[in-house]
This record gives C-alpha cells, structure tokens and sequence, in this order.
C-alpha cells in the first residue's frame, strides 16, 4: 500500500522561453517535467498533484515567479501540522554584474536589467520568509552554450551560490531514522548544479540536464539510503548528486561540473518508492521508467474503426482524418475546412432557435450555455468578431511539451484516487483529453466534454484535479463553451 507525503509542497519554475529573441532555453522544460512526474507519482515520491505548482513558458515573468512564490507561502500557511517540506526548483538564466546575482525571467528587459530581472538576494529573502519546517532550494542556471543549449547574449551568465539561500540557517541536528522520520527533522538545504566558473550541462542523450536527472536518480532510491528506510533524506540527495554530477559531466563532455551545495540539518524530503522504501539487496528502479498505475503490469489496448488515429504513451498525439497538429514555435493561422472569418454570419437565427446577443440558449443535448460576446447554438458558434465560425475553426496548435506536465499531474490524481479496477480506464482517457485539447482551437467541444464528464463519473474523487487542470492559461484558451459550462458545474459540486 503506498502512501501520500501529504505536507510535502513544491514550486517548480523552468524558464524556458524568453521575450528576448534567440535567448530560449527550450531544453530546460524537460527538467521540470521529469522533476514533476517524480514527485507527483504515487509509487515514487507521493506528493499530491495540489501542492505542486508549475510555472514556464510565457508565465515564467517576474511577476509570475512572484505569484508563485505567494502560492507555496498560502500553502504553507494553510498548513497546520508543523512539518510542511517546501522544495524550490529553478531553471533558466543566472546572471552575475559587480557581485551581484539575478535570475532572469521571460520578461526581462536588457536595458533595465537590474529592475526587470530579480536579484537573488532578494528571491533567497523571500524564500526564507516562508519558514517551512524543512527547506530545499535547487537551482540550475548556468547552461552551457554548444550542448543544444543557448547562451544569453549581453549577460554574464553565472551560477547562483548555494550561499545566498543559507542566511539565517540553523542547524537543527540530524533527523530520526526510523518510520516516523517524516514528523522529525528540520533544516535547510541549497544544492546549485555547478560552482563558480562552471556551467550546467545536458545529458548527452537530451533527456535532461545532468543535474537534474541525478536529483530525479536520487529521489527514486539510487541514493543508497539506509537499509529499512521509506524516505529519502536530505543528506542522500545533496550526496548522491555532488558525487555523480562530476562524473557524468566528465563522461559526456570531458568537462567539470561539480554542485555547489550547503546544508543545515537533515530531514526527509520525499517518500521512498511510495513509502514501501527499498528492501536490502533489490536495485533502485530506473529513474526515468515510471508505472502508469498502481499495478505495473497495466496494458492498454485499443481498436480503430474506420479512419482515425490513436495516441498511447508519453506526450501522444493523434490527428484525425485531415487534422492538422501545429507544434510549439506556429506564428501564423492554419485553417481547415472552409473559413468564415468575423461577423461574417448575422442575424437571431440559427437552425429554428431565435438567440440574441448572449440570451440563454439550450444545445442539442439540453444544456443551457451563456456565451460572453457570442452565442453557442447545436454545436456552432459565432465569436462575435473573432476568426471563426461554427465546425470550420481557425486552428492553432498546441505544443504537446508544454502540455505534457499538467496532464502528468492529472494521471497522479487519477491512479491516487480511482478504484483498483478503474485505475487504466482513467489513465486511458486522460491521455484521450490530452490527445484532443493539443489540437488547440480545433479540439472537439463535444467530446473534450464527454470525456470530462466520464472521468468525473469514474473518479469522483479527482474532480478539484480535473478542473485544476483546466485552470491553466493554455487550457482555458482551449476549452470551449460547452466545456467552460460542464467545469463551472463541477466546480460548484
């Protein structure tokens, strides 16, 4: 029987695009998605889906990383056990001008640095003014230029020291060993992927940078904690990583790389393969290979009939009969079908309903819908001005990538939460939603529909994870009126 770490809480910040041209770091999205999936999964680390916070892409700005930082302070907050475990994760640029250092967010304006980026002195205060019980703060923001990795041009690109996160540490002495570990021990750690004058590098193979796969190895048993334990310590990370980082570097690159960590006190920082720990003798699992479901042994099995495609596994996508799939970097409009562009269709009629400016209408299957600036009548809708019109839509895709971290959230909460024999349906359609909303404005309202509504009836119990998801600014962009209307009603449940 796993467990959950129910006071464990996590904000995971990758900043992997960047408003300056040519200055994206498209790679590091890799880390937080293999950091998140470790965390969140019930058979390895057991945090629940809502204590992580997520944030990249175009939301990684100042502001955002702020917010997010007030999100894991309310959460901390709202806790009242006295042994919340806070883990900060950030990757992206680090910058060093007259010993000062900053963190460079997606918004940051190279004219006004010093104002636009944020000063890490500044972040680690505000960290610190959290006060969890137990802290670790990862940071990985020097990335190395020739590794399909980019250097911002006109920084000083440098590592963060672990040092800046240490101020007012106390060391709170060793944590206990035995089963009741997770309510003891108390500290600070800071491990940052390289020291002064180093860089950070990415496995040869792209998976992710060296640094945070040796964290994601560590968290998942390969730390060697001791024999009978159900948690891994502090102490095991901070020593797995600085003894493997070198020589990873060393054998992809002949290079060095050797973490820059401090540490004050010892203290648990997540579950050990689900609190079942790692019996004397067994090997660690690979870090990367993750059971979809409780039961490893779950298949997936599906049929065709007729012309269509299917999408299983990590970041699947399926289009249908010609469907088109836009990746990440699409700057224009892809049309399918016939195009009908603005207000070009008028009038109150629309197949016998008389509907006028944002009246309450009923669709062909009894729900009522209020549309805001359009109406919603037997599956078409008029945009009131916007680019398209009824099935024939104006199509911009989606990236599977930036997708793939909220929907790993989701099947945690699915497999935490549906019965034993549920357990693959769920997780089945959840990767048919992801299949369907990463065709972006072409998504099919109604079936994004039917399928929220068969989840919610089969796992009642990760309804706030469903509608959590689609909270998200690149869902909510996504959903459609139907949808909008189906998750409002469940929210209100």
């Amino acid at each position: 029987m796993t467990q959950a770490f129910e006071h464990g809480y996590a904000l995971l910040i990758a900043v992997n695009e960047n408003s300056v041209s040519g200055a994206e770091l498209l790679e590091v999205l890799k880390d937080v998605e293999a950091l998140n999936e470790v965390l969140t999964h019930p058979q390895r680390c057991g945090y629940l889906p809502d204590n992580i916070k997520i944030i990249i892409g175009t939301a990684s700005t100042r502001a955002g990383i702020m917010d997010g930082l007030d999100w894991l302070k309310a959460k901390l907050e709202a806790d009242t056990s006295g042994q919340a475990t806070a883990v900060m994760y950030y990757t992206g640029h680090g910058h060093v001008e007259n010993g000062n250092y900053y963190l460079i967010p997606y918004d940051v304006n190279l004219n006004r640095l010093k104002t636009s980026a944020i000063r890490a002195e500044d972040f680690a205060a505000d960290i610190a003014a959290l006060q969890p019980k137990r802290l670790l703060v990862m940071l990985d923001c020097c990335h190395a230029a020739g590794t399909n990795v980019k250097e911002l041009i006109g920084l000083n690109s440098a590592a963060i020291p672990a040092g800046l996160f240490m101020q007012g540490a106390q060391d709170s002495g060793e944590a206990g060993k035995g089963l009741d570990t997770l309510a003891q021990g108390a500290g600070r750690a800071v491990l940052s992927s390289s020291q002064a004058g180093e860089k950070s590098y990415l496995r040869k193979d792209g998976a992710m940078s060296i640094f945070t796969y040796h964290v994601v190895e560590a968290l998942t048993g390969h730390a060697q904690p001791q024999s009978g334990a159900t948690e891994v310590l502090v102490s095991d990370v901070m020593g797995h990583v600085t003894r493997c980082v070198p020589a990873s570097a060393k054998a992809d690159w002949q290079t060095n790389q050797h973490p820059d960590h401090q540490v004050s006190g010892n203290f648990p920082v997540v579950l050990l393969l689900g609190g079942k720990g790692l019996p004397s003798g067994q090997p660690a699992p690979d870090p990367l290979d993750l059971p979809l479901a409780s039961k490893s042994s779950t298949q997936y099995q599906a049929t065709v009939k007729g012309s269509g495609a299917i999408a299983q596994g990590k970041n699947a996508v399926a289009v249908g009969e010609r469907g088109v799939f836009v990746g990440r970097d699409n700057k224009g409009n892809i049309n399918t079908g016939k195009q009908i562009k603005g207000d070009r269709v008028r009038g109150d009629k629309f197949r016998g309903d008389k509907v006028k400016g944002d009246k309450v209408v009923r669709d062909k299957i009894g729900r009522q819908i209020n549309m805001d600036g359009g109406t919603y009548v037997d599956g078409d809708v008029e945009t009131g001005g916007g680019d398209f019109v009824g099935r024939n839509k104006n199509t911009s895709g989606v990236s599977a990538a930036e997708l793939a971290p909220l929907f790993a959230q989701l099947i945690a909460a699915m497999v935490q939460q549906a019965p034993a024999d549920k357990q693959a349906a769920a997780v089945q359609q959840v990767q048919a939603l992801q299949a369907e909303v990463t065709k972006g404005a072409h998504a099919d309202d109604n079936r994004v529909v039917k399928i929220i509504e068969g989840l919610a009836g089969m796992v009642p119990g990760a309804i706030g994870a469903l509608v959590g998801t689609f909270a998200h600014p690149i869902l909510g962009g996504i959903a459609g009126p139907v949808t909008k209307y189906v998750l409002n009603k469940l929210k209100g449940q």
